[in-house]
């Protein structure tokens, strides 16, 4: 019996500047979404046009939890680059 394929999704959200006269809470400047993904490419591509959608600072940004099933296996930062995470954090080329 072959075993289904885990889902693998993003995390889309940002929180509110207080610097910038901006509340602080999530869901102020952008909805938190939960988004399925391909990849990690097809990951670090959502999460940057979601950034330019709201424009988006690097302040702001929360997102980028990449999760396969419940467990998190790398993040995306603000810039697009994704993060496996391991013991120790190193990038995914």
């Amino acid at each position: 019996m072959k075993r289904k394929p885990t889902v693998m999704t993003v995390t889309l959200s940002s929180v509110g500047n207080p610097d910038h006269g901006q509340y602080c809470g999530s869901n102020v400047l952008s909805p938190d979404k939960q988004i399925q993904v391909r990849d990690f490419a097809n990951a670090s591509e959502i999460c940057r046009a979601y950034i330019t959608q709201f424009d988006l600072g690097a302040r702001n940004w929360t997102g980028g939890a990449i999760k396969q099933g419940n467990k998190v296996v790398a993040n995306v930062s603000y810039n697009g680059r994704v993060w496996l995470v391991t013991n120790r954090l190193r990038t995914h080329e």
